[in-house]
């Protein structure tokens, strides 16, 4: 299991389309660098040229102290989900920890939890057989 903890409360849907294209790009590399940053830290689970996963369930959870309607915290994913998928012309900083973002890797439904507290998003990636 590959465990990334990005140090704030990524934005909803609703902060994300009234953000500034050249803002979002920003947002969009800072967090391909928290993630990276994560991922090689000792003890996320995550080796380093590693092929992509194939098959997967991914968890997020997003902690902060206003909670998210469901469909405002399951769009605040698609930061990560962008950045987690194949260097590619239409992911630009992606990583290649999983294959895509598509049903066909992403076995069982996201799963975004949201919970109280001081603004974090926690990332787990199970690899299924």
């Amino acid at each position: 299991m590959i465990r990334i903890t990005i140090p704030e409360a990524l934005p909803g849907q609703n902060v994300l389309l009234r953000m500034h294209w050249g803002k979002r790009t920003r947002l969009r590399k800072r967090v391909a660098w928290l993630v990276k940053a994560a991922l090689l830290e000792h003890g996320s689970g995550y080796q380093v040229g590693a092929p992509p996963i194939q098959r997967c369930r991914i968890t997020i959870t997003r902690r902060c102290r206003r909670r998210l309607d469901d469909d405002n915290a399951a769009s605040s994913a698609k930061a990560v989900l962008d950045v987690l998928q194949p260097l590619s012309k239409t992911h630009p900083d992606g990583l290649g920890v999983i294959q895509e973002d598509s049903r066909c890797c992403i076995v069982a439904p996201l799963e975004v939890r949201q919970e109280p507290g001081k603004g974090e998003t926690l990332v787990e990636i199970e690899e299924l057989p």
